[in-house]
């Protein structure tokens, strides 16, 4: 299997996805969610509402218009199918049901769970492949903040990265601006970072921002 910026190529086809923004991420994130973990009542997958972000909940009909086209081509025959992500949508007071695309259902169930979860982490990050940058860049959604301060200490639990990288500049051309540019070039989010404090020469805290650029 191989990825490259907005296609995934298997044997026998090839998958272009286009990029999403950042409520779209959410609400695909917490559906794949509900997919992984089977949470299937009458036929069909479902989550509760009360689990989705106060922000997706007042916007959830218009996300649900603008629902994930993925293309498809058959390396075999040449040809090519369209399908969006979720299918038979059905809004309740308390669920929201769903039935899931079937490539994406054949995926999730075959046996190769590598393949499995590198289709499922492909569709929310376009061609992110760096660990520490899929843990940045859940941090910086989930955070849902344009601005924040945090320390050197904390953004090493973040990467998940412990004692390696010890001198500020192997952190920060290794990690830090190895996920700033692969978030950058490969999502709908603009990040930068700067120095906020010092301990003498030594670098304590850094302040980073984000914002949504236009995905067109």
């Amino acid at each position: 299997m191989l990825m490259n910026n907005n296609t995934i190529s298997f044997t026998s086809f090839e998958i272009e996805v286009p990029k999403i923004d950042k409520d779209q991420y959410i609400l695909l994130r917490l559906l794949l969610v509900a997919i992984e973990e089977k949470q299937i009542k009458s036929g069909q997958y479902f989550i509760s509402i009360s689990s989705f972000p106060k922000e997706i909940k007042k916007s959830l009909s218009p996300l649900l218009q603008e629902n994930i086209k993925i293309k498809v081509l058959n390396k075999a025959s040449g040809s090519l199918c369209f399908f969006y992500v979720v299918n038979d949508i059905e809004l309740t007071k308390e669920d929201f049901f769903f039935t899931p695309a079937k490539i994406i259902r054949e995926i999730i169930e075959e046996s190769h769970t590598n393949n499995k979860r590198a289709f499922l982490k492909y569709i929310l990050f376009h061609g992110i492949r760096s660990k520490s940058t899929l843990l940045f860049l859940d941090y910086l959604l989930k955070r849902n903040e344009a601005f924040f301060e945090i320390s050197i200490k904390e953004l090493r639990k973040v990467f998940e990265i412990k004692d390696k990288y010890k001198n500020f500049n192997s952190l920060k051309k290794h990690v830090i601006e190895r996920a700033i540019n692969e978030i950058n070039e490969n999502t709908s989010i603009k990040v930068g970072y700067e120095i906020t404090q010092r301990e003498g020469r030594k670098i304590t805290d850094l302040s980073f921002t984000y914002f949504s650029k236009d995905i067109n």
